[in-house]
C-alpha cells in the first residue's frame, strides 16, 4: 500500500504513513489535477514521487526509490536496523519514522511517559512469581542431570540459585519482547535512552546490577525522578528507561499483583522457617 501524499510506500495494516503522518484513507493526489474522491490507496499510479528526505520530485517511483538510497538526508544510510518505539501506543517503527504507523502520534515531539515506582512494584510482584517458576526448573534440571540434592539446600547456594534465575528473567525477557511479562501486563516497555529495542548486552548488564538496587530496602529505588526520567539506579547505570502505555486499566493487572505478592509472603514464611 502507499501512502497518497507523500507517495512512499507503507505497510498493509498501516493507518497512518510512517513518513508524513498522513491518513491512509485520504484525497488521492492527481497529477492533471482532476476531481478527487475518497478512496483506499491500492496502487502507486498517478503519483508524483517525492523524496522523504530532501523533498525533490520525481514522475516514477523507480526514480524516486533510486534517488532516497543515496540521498544524504536518509538515516537509514548511517543505521538502517534501528527501531524505535511510539510513547503512546508502544507499537514499534522505523527509527526514520515522524509519525507512528498505528496511532498517528508524532515521533518528533512526543512527551514519553515514564513508569513511576508503584507501577513498576506492580509488575514485579507478577515477576517474582515467574523467577520461582524459573528457580524450580533450574533446581529439577540440576537434580536430574547433576544429582544435586534439592531437598538439603544451604542458604548460600539457595541465594545463589534464586539471583542466577533473577538475571536469567531480567536478561532474557527484555532481550526478546523489550519487556518483561509483569511490566507487559501493566503496559510498561524497555528501552535504551536512545530509543532503541534492548540488546543481549544490555539486557544483561541491567539484570547484573539490577539486585543491588534491592540491597538495604530499595536503596537504587530512592529518588527516581531526580533527572525527571524515573530511573532507578540499574536504569542509570544501564542507560535504559521504563516507559508506560496510556489509557492502562489497571484492575486485572493490580489482581494479579496481589495474588503475586501472596505467593511472594508464602515464599518468604517458607524460607524462614527452614
Amino acid at each position: 500500500m502507499f501512502c497518497n501524499n507523500c507517495g512512499k510506500e507503507i505497510s498493509e495494516n498501516s493507518k497512518f504513513c510512517n513518513f508524513c503522518g498522513n491518513e491512509t484513507i485520504v484525497r488521492k493526489k492527481i497529477k492533471d489535477k482532476e476531481a478527487t474522491k475518497q478512496v483506499r490507496v491500492e496502487s502507486a499510479e498517478d503519483y508524483i514521487w517525492t523524496c522523504d528526505y530532501c523533498k525533490k520530485e520525481f514522475d516514477t517511483k523507480s526514480e524516486s526509490d533510486s534517488h532516497e538510497e543515496t540521498c544524504g538526508l536518509n538515516p537509514k544510510n548511517t543505521n538502517e536496523k534501528v527501531k524505535i518505539f511510539c510513547a503512546k501506543c508502544g507499537v514499534e517503527n522505523l527509527v526514520e519514522a515522524k509519525f507512528c504507523k498505528k496511532c498517528g502520534n508524532d515521533m518528533s515531539t512526543e512527551q514519553l511517559n515514564y513508569a513511576g515506582f508503584w507501577v513498576r512494584f506492580g509488575a514485579w510482584l507478577i515477576d517474582y512469581a515467574g523467577i520461582l517458576l524459573l528457580t524450580v526448573i533450574i533446581a529439577i534440571g540440576m537434580a536430574v542431570f547433576f544429582g544435586f540434592d534439592t531437598t538439603n539446600i544451604d542458604s548460600g547456594t539457595d541465594w545463589l540459585i534464586s539471583v542466577g534465575s533473577m538475571i536469567l528473567y531480567f536478561t532474557f525477557f527484555p532481550a526478546i519482547w523489550s519487556t518483561t511479562p509483569g511490566k507487559r501486563i501493566y503496559g510498561l516497555t524497555l528501552l535504551k535512552e536512545t530509543g532503541e529495542k534492548l540488546d543481549w548486552g544490555t539486557s544483561l548488564k541491567r539484570a547484573i546490577i539490577q539486585p543491588f538496587s534491592c540491597f538495604l530496602f530499595g536503596i537504587g529505588y530512592n529518588n527516581m525522578n531526580k533527572n525527571g526520567k524515573e530511573q532507578a539506579w540499574h536504569d542509570r547505570k544501564s542507560h535504559t528507561l521504563v516507559l508506560r502505555k496510556e489509557g492502562i486499566n489497571y484492575f486485572f493487572p493490580i489482581v494479579l499483583s496481589i495474588l503475586g505478592f501472596v505467593i511472594y509472603a508464602w515464599v518468604r514464611s517458607l524460607s524462614s522457617s527452614t
